[in-house]
């Protein structure tokens, strides 16, 4: 889905991208390790929520999409006591929609901007 409205939108949605490529890294019994480097103290994680909880984000649009997906992920734990990972991605999934449906809701609407 490479449809989209605004570069605002566009920024949102690369940011949720990014974190769920590496959030599903760790996904399944099968799942790989994530590697964290940047202080004296390098730490490896193989838990989506751990990956979640430590990647630093590169501006604040990031951030605040971060924030979201920890958010609804503490819920998941919370309610579940799992499923992280798919949480994650689950909300990828609702990025890509949201951008799809808006995008095909301003053409409905006559603006072909």
């Amino acid at each position: 889905m490479n449809i989209v409205v605004s570069n605002y939108d566009a920024a949102r949605l690369k940011a949720a991208q990014q974190i769920s490529d590496l959030v599903a890294i760790t996904a399944g019994p099968y799942g790989g390790n994530v590697d964290f480097h940047g202080d004296s103290n390098p730490k490896m994680y193989r838990d989506g929520f751990k990956v979640l909880q430590n990647f630093g984000p590169p501006d604040d649009l990031s951030l605040g999409v971060k924030i979201r997906m920890e958010e609804a992920a503490k819920r998941t734990v919370e309610r579940a006591g799992d499923g992280t990972t798919t949480t994650t991605l689950l909300l990828r999934w609702i990025y890509e929609y949201a951008s799809t449906w808006a995008y095909m809701q301003k053409i409905l609407d006559g603006d072909k901007t």
